[in-house]
């Protein structure tokens, strides 16, 4: 599945039902070091971890990272957009990752 495709279902589901696909992007596990240097699985760093948890884990996966882990096309990955707030998806899009940082 080409990665614009899935930018284009992750928006049908969105406009579907908003309240499940935000309730599911935001859920997160943590997870160990062998995950966060995963070549391309993106792990969200999450210093706000006790420091007990931290010293099993370097951060938190989320779907989107999960997703974007299996469709990533060289540069290309899809990212969220958020309300003005942060605290709904507004659509989903793909973005260029480069050096760490991802570019629209």
């Amino acid at each position: 599945m080409a990665i614009e495709n899935v930018a284009k279902v992750l928006n049908e589901l969105l406009e579907a039902d908003p309240k499940a696909t935000n309730e599911f992007f935001n859920l997160g596990v943590i997870v160990n070091k062998a995950v966060c240097d995963h070549p391309t699985i993106q792990v969200r760093g999450d210093r706000t971890l006790p420091d007990s948890a931290q010293e099993a884990s370097d951060g938190t996966l989320r779907p989107l990272g999960l997703l974007n882990g299996v469709v990533q096309e060289g540069n290309k990955v899809v990212v969220m957009h958020m309300n003005a707030s942060g605290t709904e998806i507004t659509g989903f899009a793909i973005a260029t990752l480069e050096d760490g940082r991802v570019t629209l």
